[in-house]
């Protein structure tokens, strides 16, 4: 998959969201990351690290390997793992505002998790401060900061070992037909399985719920592989190494795309909403490669804060306007769907607008009543896509 988004660097969900529930005073942001519960755990303790090494060396083991890159070795030495909940927290000022890349274009590695993402095993060149910093309640942090207090899964299942559940489900999937429908995505993505990096959640419980009827009983069936603080190089990465169908004659009929909120971090400017845009551009142009008889459906990315418009919305509106022009242009196969306007509440004053709690209680993540407003728009596309087969190959056959 082509590189379009300069860095490579991994950012946790919401990292910077203070500045996106902002009023639109730059000087009035915190720096500090308040987003979900993978960017807001305690401080580094003594040991930490080392337990982080643990784990991978664990999952090395149960694939009957070591580890590859040295990363469990390179965190017992103390190196930063990015992309992990322990290296997340560490704050990185360099980088805060450039987006992650589409990983390089490679051939898949199969479904044997062997491995390692690139991020797990970048070396740190400088020290990290893990200095607990106190939280500036400014306008548009409180509703994360209590979720903050409450959760306690950000570190029991790694991204690694959710990874690899999904190669697994997706194995047992193709032996038996695959899937007709398939979710990709971040946390958004994920809370369809009541779950924050594979452990269940309360805030999401009822979520599932929503999902049964909405797409649980329907003719088709439908799966959802999403992993919370996902940004577009882990989403790209995790589509080369495995999480895609490999029957090629029992292909899914409709994809839904939804990520790019987590990359759109930090200075939030214009450019680097085109660059996410881009990002996710390659991802979808490699998912229509592999599969050219499937739907994909890209979902606009949500807004996010306490008040709109923000400091991130320019970024925002720049990467999904981007989307949806794209798919305009690839109308065939590629179909843009927005439910962020449900989100906000009527003017406030001077076409600022509140982003309802009730929709949107952390800032960031729908409640189960808003991830029912998606549902309620997204199921009949989906319904109706399925039920219109793409033309493919030279000769226009149908699958």
């Amino acid at each position: 998959m082509a590189a379009a988004l300069k860095g490579g660097n991994v950012f946790a969900e919401g990292h910077g969201l203070e500045k996106a529930a902002d009023d639109g005073e730059a000087e009035e942001a915190d720096d500090e990351s308040a987003g979900s519960p993978a960017a807001n755990v305690a401080p580094q303790r003594p040991g930490r690290l080392e337990k982080v090494a643990e784990k991978l060396a664990e999952a090395a083991r149960s694939r009957d390997g070591p580890a590859e890159n040295g990363a469990a070795a390179e965190v017992a030495n103390g190196g930063q793992m990015e992309g992990t909940p322990a290296a997340d927290t560490a704050e990185q000022p360099d980088q805060a505002a450039k987006p992650v890349k589409a990983a390089a274009k490679e051939e898949p590695a199969g479904r044997e998790a062997d491995a390692m993402p690139p991020w797990f095993s970048r070396k740190t060149t400088a020290a990290v401060e893990t200095v607990k910093r106190p939280v500036e309640h400014t306008h548009g942090a409180g509703r994360h900061s209590t979720r903050r207090a409450r959760h306690s899964n950000s570190v029991e299942d790694t991204w690694l070992q959710v990874h690899q559940r999904y190669l697994k489900e997706a194995k047992e999937a193709d032996s038996h037909g695959g899937w007709d429908v398939l979710f990709y995505g971040d946390s958004i993505v994920e809370e369809w399985r009541g779950t924050f990096l594979g452990a269940p959640w309360g805030p999401f419980h009822d979520v599932r719920k929503v999902w049964d009827e909405f797409f649980g009983r329907k003719p088709y069936t439908a799966h959802s592989m999403g992993i919370a603080s996902d940004g577009v190089e882990q989403l790209a990465w995790r589509l080369q190494h495995g999480e895609l169908p490999v029957d090629r004659d029992r292909q899914p009929k409709v994809i839904i795309v939804h990520v790019g909120t987590n990359d759109i971090v930090g200075e939030c400017t214009n450019e680097l909403g085109a660059k996410v845009a881009s990002g996710i551009e390659d991802i979808l142009t490699d998912l229509h490669s592999q599969l050219p008889a499937t739907h994909i459906i890209i979902m606009a990315i949500l807004p996010k804060g306490e008040v709109w418009p923000n400091r991130c919305s320019g970024a925002i509106n720049t990467a999904n306007e981007a989307l949806q022009s794209l798919a305009q242009s690839r109308s065939n196969h590629l179909h843009y769907l927005d439910a962020g306007q449900a989100f906000l509440s009527e003017s406030l004053d001077k076409n600022k607008f509140e982003i309802k709690e009730t929709l949107m209680p952390d800032s960031m993540h729908p409640s189960a009543v808003g991830m029912r407003i998606i549902a309620t728009r997204l199921e009949p596309l989906v319904s109706r896509l399925v039920a219109t087969p793409l033309e493919t190959g030279p000769e226009s056959e149908r699958r």
